[in-house]
């Protein structure tokens, strides 16, 4: 089953690897792409990537606009390297019935294709130039970042607390006055920026 090569991956180097994120596009003759995010360890030997997790991908057409997406729980198998020549994505959100996408490029066999409700949406040979990777290397983001500010204007003196999600633009506000201690104000909302 191919969903088990997923799970059996090498797990001996752990140890000493680092954890990145890396985003990979594979872009149609058509203009359409398919654009997604993985997590996992880079073997710096083989140049394969270990232990993916948290696989998302999108399909959008050229303006912009998101046809389909995949989440975690969508990915049969993936494995790739870093130079695109050993690929193995499949992901399907409904258990392979009709919508699922394929990126297959090895010595037997080359294609990209994305099907919708059963119906082939694209089809071509697997296009090196058409695929890139880019890894994050940066350190690892927190989950939230928190600041506190203070109004000293009397009488409405307030103590508000920020915490703003890092992978969102959701932020929650607590504000609390001196003077209505059992009233305090609770926001959640969307930054824009």
């Amino acid at each position: 089953m191919v969903s088990d090569r997923l799970l059996l991956v090498n797990k001996s180097n752990q140890g000493a690897a680092k954890i990145d994120t890396f985003d990979w596009v594979y872009g149609f003759q058509d203009g359409t792409r398919l654009m997604g995010k993985v997590c996992g360890y880079l073997d710096p030997d083989s140049n394969r990537l270990l232990d993916p997790e948290n696989c998302s991908a999108i399909y959008q057409n050229a303006q912009g606009q998101v046809l389909s997406r995949w989440q975690a729980g969508d990915f049969i198998a993936f494995e790739l390297t870093t130079t695109g020549e050993d690929l193995l994505i499949v992901a399907s959100n409904d258990n392979c019935i009709g919508n699922s996408f394929c990126l297959v490029s090895g010595i037997s066999r080359s294609c990209a294709q994305v099907s919708d409700e059963g119906k082939s949406l694209i089809r071509e040979v697997f296009q090196y130039p058409a695929w890139s990777l880019q890894g994050d290397h940066s350190t690892s983001k927190p989950a939230f970042s928190w600041n506190c500010s203070v109004s000293p204007f009397f009488p409405f003196v307030s103590l508000r607390f920020n915490l703003q999600s890092t992978s969102s633009k959701k932020f929650y506000r607590w504000t609390v006055s001196p003077y209505f201690p059992f009233c305090p104000l609770l926001e959640v909302g969307e930054s824009l920026a």
